[in-house]
């Protein structure tokens, strides 16, 4: 009876653990909003931080980009949220800048280099 209960136990694992490998681009920011993030950045866990309160939350992810995918990363963001509620208030070679705003929330998506590979990515909401 144990070594039935051990071995689903195990199937199940191993399954769920296989499934959060092949799925590693669609990592999602938000999962209201279900913004992804762009496969091709390599995010620093440990610089990156996140808040969360009755007022708002912000998202904090710090990472590196080659400088080969700035504009495909430009160019994702912006694709991702043409059909979509969110204005683009600013994209050039250092800012995107994406804002929502809705009755109770206000939602802005901001991306900034910092140096030459070196992005940040912000992510606020703002409750009223």
């Amino acid at each position: 009876m144990y070594k039935i209960i051990f071995i689903i136990f195990l199937t199940v694992f191993y399954s769920s653990l296989s499934l959060a490998h092949s799925n590693n681009n669609l990592t999602l920011i938000d999962s209201m909003d279900k913004i992804p993030i762009f496969s091709k950045i390599h995010i620093n866990k440990q610089d990156s931080s996140d808040f969360d309160s009755k007022q708002g939350k912000i998202l904090i992810l710090n990472f590196e980009l080659k400088s080969k995918y700035e504009k495909e990363m430009r160019d994702f963001y912006k694709n991702f949220f043409k059909n979509t509620d969110w204005i683009l208030l600013k994209k050039n070679e250092s800012v995107i800048h994406f804002e929502n705003n809705r009755k109770h929330t206000h939602k802005k998506f901001i991306i900034r280099r910092h140096l030459k590979n070196l992005w940040n990515l912000n992510f606020i909401v703002e409750n009223f």
